[in-house]
């Protein structure tokens, strides 16, 4: 659970680097979260007023928004780009370009957004 919540307590923090692991492991955590809320709420249909299912996860997306662009600024910088890229995902097949600037391996050693997380967590 800690890798869920490491992000979120950096929720403000634009600055620095995120490793692929610290970025994959809090998307695959959250959309978990989101399957078993959905599947949660399908079932408590019949017992909430209408809407509410929908309402709870709007709500809780909107408490994730600001940690999830703060993870993938942080995520951009350790591939050596500016934050500003995040942008791109707003044009159409952007979600491409950006998944795979997401993937793409961090740079090795300290760029100017900060030191190589990979070497911060061996020492």
């Amino acid at each position: 659970m800690d890798i869920f919540l490491a992000p979120l307590r950096k929720t403000f923090v634009f600055s620095g680097r995120a490793r692929r692991k610290e970025f994959f492991a809090y998307f695959l955590t959250l959309c978990v979260l989101l399957i078993i809320d959905s599947v949660m709420l399908a079932a408590m249909e019949e017992i909430t007023p209408f809407g509410a299912q929908e309402m709870f996860i709007v709500i809780f997306l909107l408490v994730v928004l600001v940690p999830n662009f703060s993870l993938s600024v942080r995520r951009l910088h350790d591939s050596g780009l500016s934050g500003w890229w995040i942008l791109i995902a707003g044009i159409p097949l952007g979600n491409l370009v950006f998944l795979w600037m997401m993937l793409r391996p961090g740079t090795t050693g300290p760029n100017k957004y900060g030191p190589d997380p990979r070497m911060a967590q061996s020492a």
